[in-house]
C-alpha cells in the first residue's frame, strides 16, 4: 500500500483473513483499507490507492473537500427540531441508549441512514457518546466502491471513525444478505469494543417485514417484524476464510482480537418514524444521499410490497395501513415477550446435559411440557432444537415432532434427522438431541 510514496505492512494475524498496514504519519491502522490526513484518513490533502493485488481496490479520494458542519442554530428547522425531539425521547422513554456508550451505526448512503447519523451526532454533545459508522458492500453494482467512498467521507466530516466490510464471496438473495450483514456488524462491533449497533430501520420498514413475514406464514414471533432492542452476543474473532475483507479508517480505536464472544445490543430508534418524514429532513437539511437503486427492482418481495401492495391497500382500504399495522405489530411484540420469557423459563426447568455410552447432548423433558398449552409446546420445541442445531426449524418439522412425541407416545429409541447433521432420539421420555458426529 502506497501512501505519500512511504509503505509499510505490519505481519498478518494469523487468525485473520486479512493484513493490517500502518500508515506512516496518519496516526492509524488500517485493515485492508485506506487512510489519509490528520485524524481521519483518505479525504482532503491525502490520496491513497490500494492495488487490486492487495486484495481491495479504492477509487482515489483526494478531489473530496466537504464543507464543516454549521454550528446548529438557534432557530433550527421544524423537521430537524421535530425529529430530534422525538428521536431522544424514545431513547430514554424504551432505555434504547444509555450515556457515555459506545456507538456503532449502519450507513449505508441512503436516505433513512444518513437522516439517522446526522440526527444521532446531534444529540452526541448532550450524551456524550462515542460513534462510529460502518458500511457493508456486497458488490452487487458497479457503483458499489463509489458509494463506500462516499459513505467515508460522511464520516470523515462526522470525524466518526469508520470500518467498511467488503464481500469476497457472492452474497446472493435478501435473507443470505441479511445475514451476512449482521455477521460483520456484530463482528466488528465486538473487536472493537462497541455495546450497540444502531440500525436505520423506520416504521415503514415494520410495516412491510409484518407484511413479508406473513405471506411466509410466519408465527407470532415472525409477524412482531421488527423490534426495537434485542441482545445477542458475539464473537471478536475473524475465521479464516471469512467471505469479506475489513478496512478501518480511523485514528484511535482500540482492536479486541478474541474468540470469546460480547454481549452487544441491537437497537432500531426510528421504528415510530416514517420514510416521509426523514424524507422531509433530508431535503430540508439539504444532506448528502446515495440513491440504491436496488430499492426499485420489482424482482425483490419487499419492493413489490413498498412500490405495488401498500399504495393499493392505502388507496382502496385503509388510507392509515402504515399507522394501523405498526399498531399491531406493536401490540405482537408485547404478546410474543411475554410468551417468550414464558417459554425460556419452562425450557430451563425441563432441559438437560445428557451424557451416555459416548453419546454428548442435550435432553428435555418430554412429560414436562404435555401439559402445557400447544402453543407453549411448539415455541420449546423450536427454541430446544435450534439453540442446538444453529438452524432454523420450520412449522412442519416443529409440528411433526409434537404430534408424533407428545400427542402420541414414541418408541424408546426411535429417532430423527433434523437440519444441521443433528439427530433427535427418544429415550426414557425424553428428547435427545446430538450431532451425528458425535456418537
Amino acid at each position: 500500500m502506497k501512501v505519500n510514496g512511504e509503505v509499510s505492512a505490519v505481519p498478518c494475524v494469523s487468525s485473520l483473513p486479512f493484513t493490517f498496514h500502518k500508515v506512516h504519519g496518519a496516526k492509524c491502522v488500517l485493515r485492508v483499507g485506506s487512510s489519509g490526513s490528520q485524524r481521519y484518513c483518505g479525504v482532503g490533502s491525502c490520496i491513497v490507492s490500494i492495488s487490486p493485488a492487495e486484495g481491495l481496490c479504492m477509487p482515489n479520494r483526494g478531489d473530496y473537500h466537504p464543507q464543516r458542519e454549521e454550528k446548529p442554530q438557534k432557530s433550527r428547522s421544524s423537521a430537524q427540531s421535530s425529529l430530534l425531539s422525538k428521536l431522544g425521547a424514545t431513547l430514554k422513554n424504551r432505555d434504547l441508549l444509555q450515556p457515555r456508550q459506545k456507538v456503532l451505526v449502519a450507513v449505508s448512503g441512503g436516505q433513512d441512514s444518513v437522516s439517522l447519523i446526522f440526527l444521532l451526532k446531534r444529540l452526541q454533545t448532550e450524551w456524550d457518546w462515542e460513534l462510529g459508522i460502518v458500511h457493508c458492500d456486497h458488490q452487487w453494482s458497479p457503483s458499489s466502491r463509489s458509494q463506500a467512498s462516499h459513505v467515508s467521507q460522511i464520516a470523515a466530516h462526522l470525524e466518526l471513525d469508520f470500518y467498511q466490510a467488503v464481500a469476497t464471496q457472492n452474497v446472493n438473495g435478501e435473507s443470505a444478505a441479511r445475514k451476512w450483514r449482521y455477521e460483520i456488524l456484530h463482528r466488528i462491533a465486538s473487536s472493537h469494543g462497541y455495546s450497540a449497533i444502531v440500525t436505520a430501520h423506520t416504521g415503514s420498514d415494520r410495516v412491510e417485514t409484518l407484511l413479508h413475514n406473513l405471506f411466509r406464514g410466519s408465527g407470532l414471533h415472525g409477524l412482531q417484524a421488527l423490534t426495537w432492542k434485542r441482545w445477542s452476543r458475539a464473537s471478536a474473532f475473524f475465521p479464516p476464510g471469512s467471505s469479506y475483507l475489513i478496512e478501518q479508517m480511523n485514528s484511535h480505536a482500540q482492536v479486541y482480537e478474541s474468540a470469546e464472544s460480547h454481549r452487544i445490543a441491537l437497537i432500531r430508534p426510528l421504528l415510530d418514524t416514517s420514510r416521509k418524514e426523514l424524507k422531509e429532513f433530508c431535503d430540508t437539511e439539504r444532506l448528502p444521499l446515495w440513491p440504491d437503486p436496488s430499492n426499485f427492482f420489482m424482482d425483490i418481495r419487499r419492493n413489490k410490497i413498498r412500490h405495488q401492495l401498500l399504495p393499493f391497500l392505502r388507496e382502496n382500504f385503509q388510507p392509515s395501513i402504515d399507522k394501523s399495522l405498526n399498531r399491531w405489530a406493536e401490540i405482537v411484540s408485547g404478546e410474543d415477550s411475554f410468551l417468550q420469557e414464558l417459554c425460556d423459563s419452562i425450557r430451563q426447568q425441563s432441559e438437560s446435559i445428557y451424557v451416555n455410552e459416548g453419546v454428548n447432548g442435550r435432553a428435555l423433558n418430554i412429560h414436562m411440557i404435555r401439559n402445557f398449552h400447544v402453543a407453549v409446546q411448539r415455541r420449546v420445541i423450536k427454541q430446544y432444537v435450534e439453540a442446538f442445531s444453529g438452524r432454523a426449524l420450520g412449522f412442519d418439522h416443529v409440528e411433526q415432532l409434537r404430534k408424533t412425541c407428545i400427542v402420541r407416545s414414541c418408541k424408546n429409541g426411535q429417532c430423527f434427522s433434523l437440519p444441521g447433521d443433528v439427530v433427535l432420539q427418544i429415550v426414557d421420555e425424553k428428547f435427545i438431541l446430538y450431532h451425528k458426529s458425535n456418537k
